[in-house]
């Protein structure tokens, strides 16, 4: 019996450990204006992506110079943490 319980906190410790580290991964992004890698994509240019327990809104514009396209430029990202916004990055 305690051995089952060590096994589940133990198995319990390192889930959590490899989410804070995917969230860190998705976080650094964030606050470096680039696209989040681990959390996925939903609707068009720019928008709302969805990580597990966090979402990152990032606001994007269309950028020329002297008449040539630059593609894309991120204006700002923020990421929320259940809700709660915990970060966020502008240029």
């Amino acid at each position: 019996m305690k051995k089952s319980r060590i096994i589940i906190l133990i198995t319990a410790a390192i889930l959590l450990i490899i989410w804070c580290i995917l969230f860190a991964v998705d976080y650094n992004a964030v606050m470096n204006l680039q696209d989040p890698v681990i959390a996925r994509h939903i609707g068009a240019e720019g928008g709302t992506y969805r990580g597990i327990g966090w979402t990152v809104e990032i606001e994007k514009r269309h950028h020329t110079e002297d008449g040539t396209d630059l593609g894309f430029i991120t204006e700002s990202a923020e990421i929320y943490l259940f809700g709660i916004l915990v970060g966020g990055a502008i240029t």
